[in-house]
């Protein structure tokens, strides 16, 4: 058995020492991130404006978007939302992207009322997301009640 001396004992505590420093400043320092947009010139058709970028969860970009149309009345079931978007060749907004256009083209949409997203609701079939222009939460109703429709295209990251 080793004897146990008080200089062993202050070394290993000098030892224990540096090494918890060393630990707290490793845990005290953050991790930067990089997350790099490419520059990218988006061109606009006749009627459109652009909403902005959506990100992946990491952070990354995913795509741009850009409000394309706004039905005139609040005469859309979920399906029939789906139906003018898709007559118009382009897509309802997520729930992510209902927020973009909320925080970017709020001039282009009416002030009142609420739109419907793309997103059904995960714990019911019968209910789908929509998005309340006037405050803009996101709530659910059933997917046979009218309301707003919109349109928006996705541009890729290649366009």
């Amino acid at each position: 058995m080793t004897q146990v001396t008080l200089e062993a004992v202050y070394a290993k505590q000098t030892e224990l020492a540096k090494l918890t420093a060393s630990l707290l400043a490793a845990v005290a320092t953050p991790k930067t991130t990089r997350i790099e947009i490419p520059a990218a010139v988006v061109e606009l058709r006749p009627g459109e404006h652009y909403a902005g970028e959506v990100l992946n969860e990491d952070g990354t970009l995913k795509h741009r978007l850009a409000l394309v149309a706004v039905s005139p009345e609040a005469a859309h079931s979920w399906e029939g939302s789906a139906e003018f978007a898709k007559n118009l060749g382009y897509s309802r907004p997520t729930r992510d992207e209902a927020r973009l256009l909320l925080a970017n083209c709020r001039p282009h949409l009416p002030k009142e009322g609420w739109f419907w997203t793309d997103d059904a609701y995960e714990q019911n079939a019968a209910y789908a997301w929509s998005c309340h222009l006037g405050c803009g939460y996101t709530f659910i109703n059933p997917k046979s009640y009218e309301g707003l429709a919109v349109a928006v295209r996705l541009i890729p990251l290649t366009a």
